[in-house]
């Protein structure tokens, strides 16, 4: 692409200055694909553990502390792939987000804070700003507990 054929403005001395083209790269969605996925399976395969162990004696399956390990496994890992996806989601809602708006750079920091704690979500500005990704964060904090 030449570039005379990319988007470009004028600064305030009257220079021309061409803008960065946005493109979507294959990683970042398919990380989140493939988490989400991995999170259904753990659900999948404790739900298929408990079928396994039901209606059955203790003496006839494993003991309780292996049980106990991997129910935790199962719950740990869901839990772990389930949050990874939905803060690799959060972070590239709040890029698009933050291409569209002007905002101070304390905004921003904590929006992107936001992202690694739940005390940042008692900011009511923050709430004023991007209401859709404070209950995007807000809904994911509360699914994954």
């Amino acid at each position: 692409m030449s570039s005379s054929t990319q988007p470009s403005f004028k600064n305030t001395s009257g220079q021309s200055k061409s803008l960065a083209i946005q493109k979507i790269g294959w990683q970042t969605p398919t990380m989140m694909i493939l988490n989400y996925l991995a999170a259904a399976l753990f659900a999948v395969g404790h739900y298929m553990y408990c079928q396994t162990i039901n209606g059955k004696l203790v003496e006839h399956t494993i003991s309780q502390s292996w049980n106990n390990a991997l129910t935790v496994f199962f719950a740990q890992g869901f839990s772990i792939t389930l949050a990874a996806a939905g803060t690799q989601a959060f972070t590239q809602i709040l890029w698009w987000f933050l291409r569209r708006r002007t905002l101070a750079v304390s905004k921003i920091d904590a929006l992107f804070r936001l992202n690694t704690s739940a005390l940042y979500l008692y900011r009511v500005d923050l709430l004023r700003v991007a209401p859709a990704l404070w209950y995007v964060f807000w809904a994911s904090k509360t699914s994954t507990k």
